[in-house]
């Protein structure tokens, strides 16, 4: 989905067979991309939900960017992700695709 959000949407609409129209799939993927649900998120929350982040920020979203966990992960953390990943994925065989912005 990140990589191409309308070939995405137009994938899971043929999964689902909903038969949406192509035109109805682009908008659905440009509603819902990344930084429209981040704006929609801040501009509509309540006012109580905002005084519990710094400068009246919403905190739950960062960047929306593949590969930004590098900035905050050790090696250390990251080795022991890969543990884990690897332990619980186990026999899971759907490939990632990923580009790192």
């Amino acid at each position: 989905m990140k990589i191409d959000e309308k070939a995405g949407v137009k994938k899971l609409n043929e999964f689902l067979g909903t038969g949406c129209s192509e035109e109805l799939c682009e908008n659905i993927a440009e509603a819902c991309s990344f930084e429209r649900l981040k704006r929609f998120k801040e501009a509509n929350a309540p006012e109580n939900k905002k005084a519990t982040f710094r400068n009246r920020q919403i905190g739950f979203y960062r960047k929306g960017a593949v590969g930004d966990w590098k900035n905050w992960f050790t090696e250390d953390l990251n080795e022991e992700f890969d543990r884990e990943y690897k332990k619980h994925m186990a026999g899971y065989r759907t490939v990632y695709k990923y580009t790192l912005n």
